[in-house]
């Protein structure tokens, strides 16, 4: 491992980072931010961060030099949640009896013993620290269900909420790095969120008479507030560092009615394509909902298995909450079209040059020609985390 830390200049003060790891060949991966912890079964998991400056992605590399030959990663490591460092998921197990030739990304088969919780650390010119959580066994959740909260002194929180059979009644799952272990209670939605704003198709009752979490957010305070997070339906808010406190709090979303869901079809499927949420400056929740106008297609789009669109034109939408004790604290900061975005010379290069503005084309000559910004397939849009107006939006080849 390099011992020498590399000059401060050449840091990047804040990045992006990849939701998913990468496995590590062997030691040539390693450098100043690498850093290992110890598997119950007595064999190190290496970690190392590669940064780069935004835009380009940061990248997670995992590496375990000493597996028994029955052993393989049964999963691309995960980056579970951040919040001051990161939670990571290394799944490794017995190799399965069929293998498809492609990687196993279902979960299928993976149980709570073959995963291995760890904690990533990284202080500016500091060493990074890595350390290895007691398997949650029996217990068992998806990434998506579980959020971390630092509170000083190097401590912790990880927690995860999973719904009970009962109507409004859920698990939830707490680490404390102060005793270092696992606890369980049982929490109750205290207060109901506000009416679903559009009728409910009986083809997405079940999805929307149920809180699916899609994403968690970190906020803080007193009492160690975290939230699990719906983006068609609502927010569920716990103070999870207060021992007494077994409710949970529901504020709504901002939902205006985009033209994907005015089809029969719509919202049944997952919102991450049109919907985005952050905890942003000052402490307030931004949510930004991309509404496309297009055409829609006889398949669904093969990358999201939802409804395939051609696009003429999109629109972004931002909402602020500064209070985030009701859902009717919202408050819409901007719109914007499109087609109304201007984009320079480089900007443009580069969209050819990645392909996102050039719509294959096979029956003509050249096979591709140049479309317009507004006839991209935007998706999956981020808000930035300060003060700037920034969106991060996908777009698709």
């Amino acid at each position: 491992m390099a011992t020498t830390p590399p000059d401060a200049s050449t840091i990047p003060s804040w990045i992006l980072l990849d939701s998913e790891g990468y496995i590590g060949d062997s030691s040539d991966d390693y450098n100043y931010n690498t850093n290992l912890a110890w598997r119950r079964e007595g064999q190190p998991i290496v970690v190392t961060l590669r940064p780069a400056h935004p835009p380009t992605p940061s990248h997670l590399l995992v590496h375990c030099p000493f597996l028994g030959p029955d052993q393989v990663f049964r999963h691309r490591p995960s980056i579970v949640c951040t919040a001051e460092g990161f939670l990571l998921r290394v799944v490794i197990g017995a190799q399965p009896r069929r293998s498809t030739g492609t990687w196993p990304s279902s979960p299928r088969g993976i149980t709570t013993e073959m995963c291995n919780y760890l904690i990533y650390t990284l202080i500016r010119n500091e060493s990074p620290s890595l350390k290895m959580l007691p398997n949650p066994h029996p217990r068992f959740f998806w990434d998506h269900e579980v959020v971390l909260l630092p509170h000083g002194d190097c401590q912790f929180t990880v927690a995860a909420l999973l719904p009970t059979t009962k109507h409004n009644e859920f698990d939830l799952h707490l680490f404390r790095s102060a005793n270092w272990g696992w606890s369980s209670r049982k929490v109750l939605l205290e207060s109901l969120q506000d009416p679903f704003p559009v009728p409910i198709p009986v083809h997405a009752s079940y999805r929307l008479s149920q809180h699916v979490t899609i994403t968690t957010i970190t906020l803080g305070g007193a009492g160690g507030t975290v939230s699990w997070v719906e983006l068609w339906s609502g927010i569920l808010l716990c103070d999870v560092l207060r021992d007494d406190d077994n409710k949970l709090r529901g504020v709504s979303v901002p939902l205006s009615v985009p033209k994907r869901l005015s089809l029969p079809d719509g919202l049944k499927y997952c919102p991450k394509p049109f919907r985005g949420i952050a905890i942003v400056e000052n402490n307030r929740l931004k949510v930004v909902e991309l509404d496309a106008d297009g055409d829609r297609l006889t398949e669904n789009d093969p990358e999201t298995r939802g409804l395939g669109f051609r696009i003429h034109d999109w629109t972004l939408t931002t909402y602020t909450n500064s209070k985030i004790g009701s859902g009717h604290d919202w408050e819409i900061n901007c719109t914007v079209k499109a087609s109304d975005i201007t984009i320079d010379e480089a900007a443009r290069s580069a969209l050819l040059s990645c392909g996102l503005l050039r719509e294959q084309q096979n029956d003509k000559p050249g096979g591709a020609t140049e479309r317009k910004l507004q006839n991209m397939d935007a998706c999956q849009p981020v808000p930035g985390l300060d003060d700037r107006g920034i969106v991060n939006v996908g777009g698709a080849k």
